[in-house]
């Protein structure tokens, strides 16, 4: 939203140009130096096309930023491979990270938001799935990995999952998840990802 007020107003200004241009001629260094002081004082009022810094309490998450990820995962039947795309933004001036995830092969999308929670001390984490599920939990740096951690709910019930993202020093992301069903921690999905 900063951006886009700021480039309007230069837009506004630009056209006003053209409009008067039409009456009397307005050297181009004159209206440079007024759209340059319109998009200056737009910078000061907080309208900056520049991007808002990310919460301290949230730097974990800063690797993950402004990336598409791509991995691939094959399916539970064996027979055939889905492809997930994953991206990383920030929002409500640096203060939130939406994740957005989706597989085609399985018609499934994902939002989830990452903020601090000062009760905890931690990042806290909602996910919504067009499935209908939803994860509630936390998040926290734990033996080099971004890990993620709480109870995902469905029509089933509600289970307890944890699911550690492991940066490589080749720049690939590791995800893997795990959920505590009868008394032990039992491996689920496993994906590499590549940024693009």
């Amino acid at each position: 939203m900063k951006m886009k007020l700021s480039v309007l107003l230069a837009l506004l200004l630009a056209a006003a140009f053209l409009i008067a241009d039409q009456a009397q001629a307005i050297p181009a260094a004159e209206k440079e130096a007024v759209i340059k002081a319109a998009l200056d004082s737009g910078d000061s009022m907080g309208f900056s096309g520049q991007e808002p810094s990310i919460r301290k309490e949230l730097d974990i998450l800063k690797p993950l930023l402004g990336k598409t990820w791509v991995g691939e995962e094959k399916h539970p039947n064996g027979q055939s491979v889905l492809h997930f795309m994953m991206s990383f933004e920030l929002m409500h001036n640096g203060k939130t990270v939406k994740r957005y995830l989706e597989c085609k092969e399985l018609n499934f999308q994902s939002d989830g938001y990452f903020y601090y929670d000062p009760d905890r001390k931690e990042i806290a984490l909602l996910q919504l799935g067009s499935n209908g599920n939803f994860s509630v939990g936390n998040v926290k740096a734990e033996n080099g990995t971004i890990l993620q951690y709480g109870y995902s709910i469905s029509p089933n019930g509600k289970l307890e999952y944890k699911n550690p993202l492991e940066m490589t020093a080749d720049g690939k992301l590791i995800d893997k998840f795990f959920s505590f069903e009868k008394g032990e921690w039992r491996a689920g999905h496993s994906r590499v990802y590549t940024a693009k």
